[in-house]
């Protein structure tokens, strides 16, 4: 465990974890994103990425 201290980013990149479960969304595409997300149509979580 990391101590309390600890960034919890640095924490995921030491053990090289990262985000499994993400729904990579292109900028272009961000209104419909925001959209689903207040119909919590999300099941984890988007990243956004650039086009």
């Amino acid at each position: 465990m990391s101590s309390p201290n600890t960034d919890p980013v640095d924490a995921c990149a030491a053990r090289e974890a990262g985000a499994l479960l993400a729904e990579r969304v292109p900028m272009s595409e961000v209104n419909t994103a925001l959209d689903r997300l207040r119909r919590n149509d999300v099941r984890y979580r988007f990243v956004l990425s650039r086009d």
